[in-house]
């Protein structure tokens, strides 16, 4: 049987074919899938922007923290230089004035004898002869109100020596505690998101660099500074009182011309009256010239130490300092092979750095019986250690995660710890302002600034001329560094980043 025929809707047919053709023909709505795929596009460069800059911003927020961190441990030491400078300046005034005294009292002597003289007709003058017993009654009693006198004033100077010593043995630390309080600041902390943020100042205080590069100075070196104190106040003084400042300088300089001689007398024991002991010691000094180095009984050179397999191939060569017990002048211009130091180990690439040489000097070693308020003067060494180097280091914050990174890399040659952590590196001085040539304690002009930042020296730098002088600890640092950012098998990188 045939089917049933079907009832087609031929106008519905017409409709559908025809509502297809204008689909075909119609473009409206394509955009919208373009629109999804650049939107796509645009957040993902929108997330990428806002990463890198929160990164930056990490980056430069951690160097402003080391650059904070460096200057203000420079300026705490800047400071604690200008106190002891303010010190030795004050004991110089303070010695002047005891200079003066005893001048006084000198003058007052010279008169008395005049006038006993003249009492003999060795001068003549009956006048004189009648001055006589006041002149000596006044120099008995200025004698005695010196006696008072001279000892309060002496005892204010070895308070003074006793205030700069103890600034010098407790502002390094000081430079340190304000170095990490400045750099890990809350203001830089708000930045730094959920990471640990750690701060550290270089060199730290111990050791020699437990104390600010100073040393003992010598009675003599005060002496020297009261003349010339004497002829500074002496200058002021003609001047205020109304003589033109050239007159007053020819004045004042004439006065210590003539006081210079007088000088042991007039300075005397610091106390006893007279009885300085000077004795010739042999003391050690430190050279960083080649031509000054003749009979030099020791020498330091800077290179890279050769670390070799067992096999004898090279490993590595890290930066360190070779020592000589001896200084041969043909190595100045650098050897070009190995060299094997005192420590038994060989280096390359050396290059001279410094030399000890023996000297001997008259010192004014007092009597024994005085206690002399010595001045503090720089150390021979004082520009190795005139830079401050900060560094700060941002770390992850999950303990855990990083003790696992740590221990997987320590089990596993060759691997690094694979930690989140970012970097910032400082380095600051102190220095004269007014320049080289100027780099003593007796002035207060010591000031602190920002250099760029080297591991190995302070070539380049305009303070003290101290160009060539090597960073103290720059290998230490440097071996530091690496065992914090690089090895593998580091436990000390372990603990550092928890602490």
């Amino acid at each position: 049987m045939r089917p049933p025929l079907r009832l087609v809707d031929h106008a519905a047919v017409a409709r559908l074919r025809a509502l297809f053709r204008r689909l075909h023909r119609d473009e409206g709505g394509n955009v919208i899938v373009l629109y999804v795929a650049g939107s796509l596009l645009l957040v993902g460069m929108i997330w990428a922007v806002i990463g890198t800059g929160a990164r930056m911003v990490q980056k430069e927020t951690i160097q402003s923290s080391a650059d904070a961190a460096a200057f203000s441990a420079a300026v705490i030491k800047a400071k604690g230089l200008n106190i002891i400078a303010f010190c030795n300046l004050v004991m110089a005034l303070l010695l002047a004035i005891i200079m003066l005294l005893r001048l006084i009292k000198g003058a007052l002597m010279i008169l008395m004898g005049i006038c006993i003289a003249s009492c003999f007709n060795i001068f003549g003058g009956e006048a004189l002869c009648a001055f006589a017993p006041t002149a000596t009654q006044l120099y008995n009693q200025y004698s005695q109100l010196l006696d008072k006198v001279e000892p309060r004033i002496m005892d204010a100077m070895k308070g003074l020596s006793k205030l700069e010593r103890g600034v010098a043995a407790s502002f390094p630390a000081l430079a340190l505690v304000e170095a990490y309080r400045v750099g890990t600041h809350d203001a830089y902390k708000a930045h730094m998101g959920k990471g640990s943020l750690v701060t550290i100042a270089w060199p730290l205080p111990i050791g020699k660099d437990m104390r600010l590069p100073v040393k003992d100075g010598t009675w003599d070196e005060l002496c020297d500074q009261a003349t010339a104190t004497f002829d500074r106040v002496l200058q002021i003084a003609l001047t205020k009182i109304g003589l033109p400042s050239f007159v007053a300088g020819i004045f004042g300089g004439a006065v210590k011309t003539l006081l210079t001689p007088l000088k042991g007398v007039l300075c005397g024991s610091g106390g006893g009256g007279g009885g300085d002991t000077m004795v010739e010691t042999e003391t050690t000094e430190r050279r960083y010239s080649c031509g000054e180095c003749g009979g030099a009984e020791a020498s330091i050179w800077n290179g890279q130490r050769v670390v070799r397999n067992p096999d004898g191939t090279f490993n590595s060569f890290p930066p360190g300092t070779c020592k000589m017990s001896s200084f041969n002048p043909f190595m100045c211009p650098g050897p070009t092979g190995f060299m094997t130091c005192e420590d038994g180990l060989e280096y390359r690439g050396l290059r001279f750095d410094s030399c000890l040489v023996k000297v001997k000097k008259q010192v004014n070693v007092g009597s024994a019986t005085s206690d002399k308020p010595l001045p503090l003067v720089f150390a021979d060494d004082w520009k190795q250690r005139k830079d401050v180097r900060a560094f700060t280091l941002l770390t992850d914050s999950n303990v855990a995660m990083r003790r696992q990174s740590v221990s997987v890399a320590s089990k596993q040659k060759g691997s690094a710890p694979a930690l989140n952590q970012m970097l910032g590196m400082a380095q600051a001085e102190f220095y004269a302002q007014n320049g080289a040539g100027h780099d003593d304690l007796w002035h207060m002009n010591w000031r602190a600034r920002l250099v760029r930042f080297t591991f190995g020296s302070t070539e380049g730098s305009d303070t003290g001329g101290a160009s060539g002088v090597p960073g103290q600890g720059a290998g230490q640092i440097l071996d530091a560094l690496k065992g914090f950012l690089g090895s593998s098998g580091s436990v000390l990188a372990d603990q550092f980043l928890l602490h």
